[in-house]
């Protein structure tokens, strides 16, 4: 068995294994039980890792991938690098490949229709008075 995807916690491994096993590809958690001791030891070794067969590894991060919420993905599946920033979408730890999508631009800044104060656009109330939501 190979390591196919380094999770947050034992909570999101667990979900990301049952999705696998969906698909029909066999899946086990390594490093679950390490959850408890988080606290004392490096964050790394302390996340639980999604392991398949060697022969699902491909099918497996395609799917596990399709699962993140956010635009590109912040850690290496293969070796948990932090991945933020980087000039090119390749992994400079292990040199593994990795999606990269461009981020969608905030929402337009908008004006306070009741006290005329300017609102940065992810927000959709005043922060000065409470009112006037934005023409959203």
């Amino acid at each position: 068995m190979v390591r196919a995807y380094l999770a947050r916690d034992a909570a999101h491994a667990r979900m990301l294994m049952m999705i696998l096993e969906q698909h029909g590809i066999r899946a086990s958690i390594v490093g679950e039980a390490l959850q408890s001791a988080i606290g004392g030891l490096p964050a790394f070794p302390s996340l639980a890792e999604i392991w398949v067969e060697e022969a699902d590894l491909e099918a497996a991060r395609r799917i596990l991938v399709g699962t993140e919420k956010t635009p590109s993905p912040t850690r290496c599946a293969t070796c948990g690098y932090n991945l933020r920033g980087l000039p090119e979408p390749r992994c400079p730890e292990c040199g593994e490949p990795f999606p990269r999508v461009e981020e969608t631009p905030p929402p337009p800044s908008w004006q306070c229709p009741t006290c005329g104060e300017i609102i940065e656009g992810h927000f959709t109330a005043c922060w000065r008075c409470a009112g006037g939501e934005a023409d959203l």
